[in-house]
């Protein structure tokens, strides 16, 4: 069943951990799970995402939720760059 979730992060607490600079551990960012296994599709927008670093989003497989998932796959599938502009303009 289609559906869509809007997220607010906390921002005192993403900025004092470093707003997600280190890909290598948790960011303190939106928290995005995902399930292989699952037939659902999940998609996350975010002016915050680099094509380097998810940084404001913390992506974890609810298999293996310690692992880091690597950037260039999530890009693929799951992390969209969004501009709030631009959505709005274009």
């Amino acid at each position: 069943q289609p559906g869509t979730l809007a997220l607010r992060d906390y921002f005192p607490i993403w900025k004092a951990e470093g707003m997600g600079a280190d890909p290598g551990r948790p960011n303190y960012g939106k928290l995005m799970t995902i399930d292989t296994d699952n037939d659902a599709h999940s998609i996350f927008f975010d002016d915050n995402i680099s094509y380097t670093n998810a940084r404001i989003v913390d992506v974890r497989d609810i298999r293996f939720p310690q692992q880091v998932l690597g950037i260039f796959w999530l890009l693929e599938c799951h992390l969209v760059p969004a501009e709030a502009f631009a959505a709005v303009t274009e």
